[in-house]
């Protein structure tokens, strides 16, 4: 609990009556397009990338981007633009940034070099901080290539692979084999350190090896904090990250090898069969996509809907609900706590087994229908269906019921459909 307490950076939410808002270019049709304007204006390039499903990033338009202080300061230094990662040229400008999560933020500056990146809904102090933060780096003479030159020289020390680190995780930029590096230099009574683990949860861009010593960080911080929630840096969030990284990969350039090691991680992670089961064929179906077998996906997919959704016992589903909610308030808050005595803002993070089932059927009917979308269409009427039980499901749950949650939920999950 100590190691996670330190690394927990508390955000300073400020709240202003909004006025204007920052001016947002949506027409541009390239980035060339946009590198031609901030030549013209020679100012740095603010983008912010969006999806039109996503809910963060409409929180963010209506509640940061249009207060005066974030409009003020972002018109002011920036070019202004917003992208839909979904659409246009906004494809292969996710892709190229190596964007996986939304909203997410880019600094470039005025050549169109990028100097920093965020991602996240934020409140407005946070908002300008990174802002300054990026324009700090612009005027940085300390360049990438200067310091690529000295580790490739040998002439560096600890403190400057750190910086170096620190550097390329700013531009999410691949850093993981230095990363690695790094942690072998370090005594074995630093490497689960705050320091270290704060940059093994934030700051490593790449395939992060399960066998390697960032993994062994995580595991440690996730053995003081078995825990699965979506509370801030939990270690359970950043854990599932890279082993769903890991089984894209591993599907991408099928590596059974590498799959057969992310199950065993996922094993060690779920000490409930019925959890650890679901885990697996729900890790399965993310190989299956990323390999592009469309018989193997939809074999699995369809075995996860049967085995946790259709024909699940909903009383079993509730008893396994309330042991892991009673398991993860026993770390949290004392062995005398009582699930009825639990905090509903613990509980509303809180990813028992209902809602983990509902989340990852979104995450498996998503993925079906960007990469078989012909088959989604023709097994239409029965997706809806899972669909329809994965929602009474929720409903019907005994740790925490949000109606927002759910009905944006049932929203997104008919624009699958369409």
């Amino acid at each position: 609990m100590k190691l996670i307490t330190h690394i927990i950076v508390l955000l300073l939410v400020v709240t202003n009556a909004a006025g204007q808002s920052v001016g947002f270019d949506t027409t541009s049709q390239s980035w060339k397009e946009v590198l031609e304007h901030a030549r013209k204006a020679y100012k740095p390039i603010f983008v912010d990338i969006y999806t039109t499903w996503c809910g963060p990033c409409k929180w963010m338009d209506n509640h940061v981007f249009n207060q005066t202080p974030v409009a003020s300061f972002f018109n002011r230094e920036f070019i202004n633009i917003k992208i839909n990662a979904e659409e246009g040229y906004g494809k292969d400008f996710t892709l190229q940034n190596n964007i996986h999560s939304y909203p997410s933020f880019l600094f470039f500056n005025a050549a169109g070099a990028l100097v920093l990146t965020g991602s996240g809904a934020r409140p407005a102090a946070s908002m300008i901080q990174i802002a300054r933060q990026a324009l700090s780096n612009i005027n940085d003479n300390v360049s990438l290539q200067d310091m690529q030159q000295k580790i490739t020289t040998g002439n560096y020390s600890k403190i400057a692979i750190r910086d170096y680190i620190k550097k390329l995780s700013a531009l999410h930029q691949p850093n993981a084999t230095l990363v690695e590096t790094y942690l072998e230099t370090l005594p074995a009574d630093s490497i689960y350190s705050p320091e270290v683990l704060q940059m093994v949860s934030t700051g490593y861009f790449g395939r992060m090896p399960l066998q390697g010593k960032a993994a062994r960080v995580l595991l440690h911080a996730y053995a003081q904090y078995p825990v699965k929630s979506w509370e801030f840096m939990s270690p359970w969030n950043i854990i599932k990250s890279r082993l769903l990284d890991y089984t894209d990969s591993a599907g991408q350039q099928g590596d059974a090898t590498w799959f057969n090691e992310a199950l065993a991680m996922s094993d060690s992670l779920n000490p409930f069969p019925f959890s650890r089961n679901r885990e697996r064929l729900y890790l399965s179906c993310r190989y299956y996509l990323a390999a592009e077998d469309s018989n193997r996906f939809i074999t699995a997919a369809n075995e996860f809907a049967d085995k946790y959704i259709m024909n699940v016992n909903i009383d079993s589903l509730t008893i396994y609900d309330q042991l892991a909610l009673g398991d993860a308030l026993k770390v949290k808050f004392g062995r005398s706590s009582s699930t009825k005595q639990a905090p509903s803002a613990f509980k509303k993070g809180f990813l028992y087994e209902t809602r983990l089932i509902n989340e990852e059927l979104f995450e498996i009917i998503y993925g079906y229908k960007q990469h078989f979308n012909t088959m989604l269409k023709l097994n239409a009427s029965l997706i809806r269906q899972w669909i329809d039980k994965s929602i009474l499901l929720y409903r019907s749950n005994t740790v925490y019921i949000n109606e927002s949650f759910i009905e944006q939920q049932k929203k997104a999950f008919y624009q699958l459909l369409n």
